[in-house]
């Protein structure tokens, strides 16, 4: 249907060997710098060199599992996320806003298998604006720690579990390594 299609069949024809390897004729164009992109291999390394492990979490949810970050337990507005016209399944139906309920039901399943579990997503979350049809797409960080602080060891009978100063450590270290006062 199209020139390429037809150069593609006498390549195949005369065979793909027997056409010599050449150099491009043209100068490749200037490389621009994703900084953005940048910026979120370097918060990866970071908190991987922190000794959190990277997870990558459905950006599909539900309002049961966002309802249960509420103290209260009351349920959202639907209206204020966006909704799936044919959603496959009840509990992926709404864009997330928030990271934290699909870390928090990682981290509870990763816990029966292991005692010990810190964790981090760098992902999209869509939050809806009004008037527009798009939503907007900020990337977030989530961390999560749960368990004792080190592996248990013969030596110390009683390991101490992770706290909030574990995380403002790995959070400063964060800042620093991104050069953030």
């Amino acid at each position: 249907e199209t020139p390429a299609d037809l150069v593609e069949e006498v390549a195949r024809m005369v065979g793909y060997d027997q056409i010599p390897a050449t150099l491009l004729r043209d100068e490749l164009p200037p490389q621009r710098r994703n900084t953005a992109l940048e910026a979120e291999l370097k918060v990866r390394d970071v908190l991987v060199g922190c000794g959190l492990t990277e997870v990558i979490t459905y950006s599909l949810t539900n309002l049961d599992s966002v309802a249960r970050l509420d103290p209260s337990g009351l349920k959202p507005d639907p209206a204020e996320y966006l909704r799936l016209a044919n959603p496959l399944t009840p509990e992926r139906e709404y864009l997330r806003r928030t990271l934290m309920n699909s870390l928090l039901e990682t981290l509870r399943d990763n816990l029966r298998f292991s005692p010990r579990v810190s964790i981090f997503e760098v992902a999209r979350v869509y939050l809806p604006l009004s008037g527009q049809e798009l939503p907007s797409e900020p990337r977030r960080v989530a961390i999560v720690m749960s368990g004792p602080r080190q592996q248990t060891h013969w030596s110390e009978p009683a390991a101490t579990t992770v706290d909030y100063f574990d995380l403002k450590g790995v959070v400063e270290a964060l800042l620093r390594h991104l050069r953030i006062s």
